[in-house]
């Protein structure tokens, strides 16, 4: 097949496009665009929808979302370019004959947030494709695929300039706080509740990204944009990614003040403080916004400097880096590399002898510290301080890497049961909730070695051959040490050269020898030490070659072989998930959904207030509260350190059984004050009263300092002397008086000497009873 166009000159020697526009639209290449996403949100089809027209400006663009037959539509609409989309909304269309046409070139669309667990479908999805290089929205990602660095090109985040632009609103609300308000928020979160203790706000809810019947709700395109325009003054951050997203542009280009967190990448792409947005902290966003309303003449300047840096840098017409691969694509030599050594800057060739590379993230992200921590801890040996990084670290959003770390913190503790639980979760989570069509291929082997580490053989046998196709490193070591333990025949040492399948976690390099060395550790440290002298004794008769894995270099190793290579196998497996991997997440979801309406509120709050150290007083195993206190605490990013007092009964002893599994979550049945001479404790952050427990002086003793206090059955004496005591200094946000066992409410105060008013509304659907909510 012979491409349409040739447009070899479009770009001079610094990657510049050279060809106007009106060039362009005279000879367009085609672009053959496979994406395929389900029923969402009329918002994300509007912003799936700009990307195909942002693409028409520069291609002949043809969206294909039917499964079908590669070969066939290339000879149908004789593509100059393929673009393949998989990500966190859809996958492209099931396709036979993927490797035909390799004339065409192929790029990749990662359609997700940087910390997105879809990243792994993606990495399996362009190696079905046969995809070396690919773009994403993400300006984070590169932090995030540190493996694929040199494949991964930004096309960043932009806006319709016929959208999002200056209507002539009136500006009549002081700040406009938009967008979700996840835990993965954590500055748009804390600065929205800075500024709306002490500036009139508007709060406009989120109704998340695939509930299509609630996020009806919401206000898109147009309409989004004027509210926007009516504003002035809008926050928003990056995630705990930092990333630059939609808001960032959307917000200035409609002449409004965007506040936002200084990140080097908002900086790379223009925006600069009190020049054209403001970049806050929790330390001055209050001043810089009172400094700005009395000086409405800078507010203003500000707001047009925003406006022309996104109408001139940022709207959908400076999008064009996936023509310029194109462009770049056709005239480069065959050593010669694209480039792009910004997020948003151009893509140029690169020379044999240049040291140029891919943008390598500007993000520092909040989470990924954190996750490096971690190992960190667990380099050290210090397992318990890596578990605890790791938890933090998935607290923020469920994510693969620091569920292996726990896995792997689960080995070195010797715990395999741990081991398998967290690995076992991280397949089920990607064939279930992430569309994998296989596993990753380091979670697939950490999954085999912890079933080893659990006495497992015959299971593990059993799943080592459940992807035959799965090509890595460290899957080829696991067939082989199996290989060993089953006493069939082994011939050949498994591949050390180059794998062919990507991986999103990146794990310390290791030779064949060390490895084997540390498998052995570790399965003696898991009790299974007769597993380790097998393998070791194997090595000492020479059964596997040991002089081949000793004495010879990389290149003479012979590769794993005996895999089945036929198309229908290869389809049938991939659409296979594993059998029975049971779900832990669905037994918690299914926990969650039974909570009433005013401990999901309880649960919500424990996971999301800033909190170091949490009470819990009378902690009851049969406690609605109780649970989703728990619950919600251990999922809060920072960890708390929480102490459950009680008298030791069956009751105390069951919830003690389930819980001490969490390392910050301890139970005690001392007196209140031992125990917080114990733990060097003068105060708690955030502090449940459970039923009345305990007499009137100690509970009001417990509130002392609590920023946060949830109390049970306040009709009791103990439960009134606290009211009583918070009344000074604390106000109502929530109260439930639904319950047969006694009203309970919510007692806060704000951070900072400046008290607030919060509003709750909690509709309980049982009984006849209401949560009011109390200004």
């Amino acid at each position: 097949m012979q491409s349409r166009n040739s447009i070899s000159s479009g770009v001079d020697r610094f990657g510049s496009n050279i060809l106007s526009l009106d060039d362009v639209a005279r000879s367009k290449p085609r672009l053959l665009f496979l994406r395929k996403y389900g029923n969402l949100p009329a918002f994300i089809v509007s912003q799936l929808q700009q990307h195909v027209k942002c693409l028409s400006i520069w291609f002949d663009v043809r969206v294909i979302s039917e499964d079908g037959d590669y070969n066939e539509l290339c000879d149908r609409f004789q593509p100059d370019l393929t673009l393949v989309e998989s990500g966190v909304y859809g996958s492209a269309p099931r396709m036979t004959n993927v490797s035909s046409c390799p004339e065409v070139p192929k790029l990749g669309f990662l359609n997700a947030d940087a910390y997105c667990p879809t990243r792994s479908t993606f990495l399996a999805d362009m190696a079905r494709w046969d995809i070396e290089n690919f773009f994403s929205i993400s300006v984070s990602m590169p932090e995030y695929l540190p493996g694929n660095k040199d494949q991964l090109f930004i096309w960043p985040n932009f806006v319709d300039p016929k959208i999002y632009r200056d209507y002539g609103q009136s500006k009549n609300i002081p700040v406009l706080n938009i967008g979700s308000r996840a835990i993965h928020y954590p500055w748009r979160n804390r600065i929205n509740e800075l500024i709306a203790q002490q500036f009139p706000s508007l709060a406009c809810p989120h109704f998340g990204w695939f509930d299509q019947k609630k996020a009806a709700r919401m206000v898109y395109d147009e309409e989004y944009a004027k509210l926007i325009n009516a504003a002035w003054f809008v926050p928003t951050c990056g995630t705990i990614a930092r990333e630059v997203v939609r808001k960032h542009f959307e917000v200035p280009a409609c002449n409004t003040c965007l506040v936002t967190e200084r990140t080097a990448a908002l900086e790379d792409a223009g925006f600069v403080d009190m020049e054209n947005c403001v970049f806050a902290t929790e330390s001055d966003v209050i001043d810089k916004l009172d400094y700005l309303f009395a000086n409405r003449d800078i507010l203003e300047k500000i707001g047009a400097a925003g406006r022309n840096l996104v109408h001139s840098r940022h709207t959908s017409r400076q999008r064009d880096q996936i023509f310029q691969w194109y462009l770049l694509n056709k005239q480069r030599h065959a050593d010669q590399r694209i480039v792009q050594v910004r997020p948003f800057a151009p893509l140029t060739l690169a020379g044999p002898d240049s040291r140029a590379r891919n943008y390598q993230s500007l993000s520092n992200s909040m989470d990924r510290a954190v996750l490096a921590e971690g190992h960190k801890q667990l380099q050290c040996g210090n397992y318990d301080a890596a578990e605890r990084a790791f938890l933090r670290c998935l607290n923020y959003h469920r994510m693969p890497e620091p569920m292996l770390g726990l896995a792997l913190s689960a080995l070195k503790k010797g715990d395999s049961a741990g081991a398998v639980r967290w690995t076992s979760r991280l397949i089920e989570c990607g064939f279930e909730l992430d569309r994998a069509t296989e596993p990753d291929p380091v979670e697939w082997s950490y999954f085999i070695i912890s079933l080893l580490c659990d006495g497992n053989v015959k299971e593990a046998a059993k799943r080592v051959d459940e992807f035959p196709l799965l090509n890595h490193r460290q899957v080829d070591r696991c067939r082989w040490v199996i290989g060993i333990l089953n006493g069939t025949s082994v011939s050949a040492s498994p591949s050390e050269g180059q794998f062919s399948r990507s991986s999103i976690h990146q794990l310390p390099e290791t030779n064949l020898m060390a490895w084997i060395e540390e498998l052995c550790e570790t399965l003696k440290r898991c009790g299974r030490g007769y597993l380790a002298q097998q393998i070791r004794a194997a090595l000492r008769e020479n059964k596997t070659q040991a002089s081949v894995i000793t004495g010879r270099s990389n290149a003479e190793w012979i590769p794993f072989v005996g895999a089945p290579t036929h198309e229908t196998l290869k389809a049938k497996l991939r659409r296979r998930a594993p059998k029975g991997i049971r779900s832990l997440v669905s037994k918690l979801q299914a926990r969650a959904t039974r909570l009433d309406e005013f401990a999901s509120t309880v649960s919500v709050w424990a996971r999301e207030e800033p909190v170091l150290n949490a009470l819990v007083l009378g902690p009851s195993d049969r406690s609605s509260y109780t649970r989703a206190f728990l619950d919600g605490v251990r999922k809060n990013p920072l960890m708390p350190r929480v102490v459950c007092v009680g008298e030791s009964s069956s009751d105390f002893r069951r919830l003690q059984k389930e819980f001490t599994g969490s390392a910050q979550i301890h139970f005690s049945s001392k007196p209140l004050q031992a125990i917080k001479i114990d733990e060097e404790l003068s105060s708690f952050d955030l502090v449940l009263i459970e039923g009345g427990a305990f007499d009137e002086k100690e509970t009001v003793e417990a509130v002392n300092g609590a920023r946060t206090v949830l109390v049970r059955d306040i009709d009791t004496p103990s439960g009134n002397a606290v009211v009583v005591d918070l009344s000074s200094n604390h106000y109502r946000v929530a109260y439930d008086r639904s319950s047969e066992a006694g009203h309970s409410v919510i007692f806060t105060k704000p951070h900072g000497e400046s008290p607030r008013l919060v509003a709750v509304s909690v509709e309980a659907k049982e009984k006849d009873g209401i949560v009011d909510g109390i200004t």
